[in-house]
């Protein structure tokens, strides 16, 4: 797991389109809103990209269309995890896999 640390406007999401692209893979963001709006700027920087998925198609197995042993790119996860839990969240702990930050 590839976790991208950076401040606002730093480049995260188009980190996410860039892996996305090369891997084929899929991305999840918090909105259907959110979704349409990386698929328009994807489109426009030249990344071919699945259809971004919602936290909510994700989290209902019959609405999401990625299986469920492939990994995912998440954009932005506090927000989806605020999404999902309706709360807002004070701290986190991350288990496991490497933390590569680029910066």
């Amino acid at each position: 797991m590839k976790i991208i640390l950076r401040g606002r406007n730093g480049g995260k999401t188009m980190e996410i389109l860039k892996i996305a692209d090369k891997k084929n893979g899929h991305i999840v963001v918090m909105t259907q809103a959110r979704a349409e709006n990386l698929k328009r700027d994807a489109k426009r920087l030249g990344f071919d990209i699945n259809p971004p998925q919602t936290i909510f198609g994700l989290h209902q197995s019959k609405g999401s269309k990625i299986p469920y042993e492939e990994k995912v790119h998440i954009d932005d996860i506090v927000q989806c995890v605020q999404i999902l839990i309706n709360r807002g969240i004070d701290s986190v702990s991350i288990n496991g896999g490497i933390f590569d930050n680029d910066n």
